[in-house]
């Protein structure tokens, strides 16, 4: 049950009725809308119209999904075959130390 939710009751199947049907149902007149007291009257009885909120990602979440992107894959398994060769060295990186550790490190370690 949603959290602004006061009553529950079987879903009114608007889809298979007309726009009269259904104003009609809900005791609405479809040329001047809700009253303020009907509306009060609705929200009172069945609480606000809103989608429950998903929790969102924590900061280290969306750090972590950016390691697994398929270049970032591509880019530690080139690495890895070629740990001893130059380049490697270029970057301070040592065997088996992959390109995602060394991004990692150089994003959480402070500045010179």
């Amino acid at each position: 049950m949603a959290e602004g939710r006061k009553e529950e009751e079987a879903p009114y199947p608007a889809w298979t009725a007309t726009v009269e049907e259904v104003a009609q149902h809900h005791g609405v007149d479809t040329s001047t809308g809700l009253t303020q007291a009907q509306i009060d009257s609705k929200r009172a009885r069945f609480g606000y119209n809103e989608l429950e909120k998903e929790p969102g990602k924590s900061l280290f979440a969306l750090v972590l999904e950016q390691f697994d992107d398929m270049l970032v894959k591509v880019i530690n398994h080139r690495q890895s075959q070629q740990c001893a060769t130059s380049a490697s060295r270029q970057y301070n990186l040592t065997c088996g130390q992959s390109v995602s550790t060394y991004m990692a490190n150089s994003l959480l370690s402070p500045q010179h």
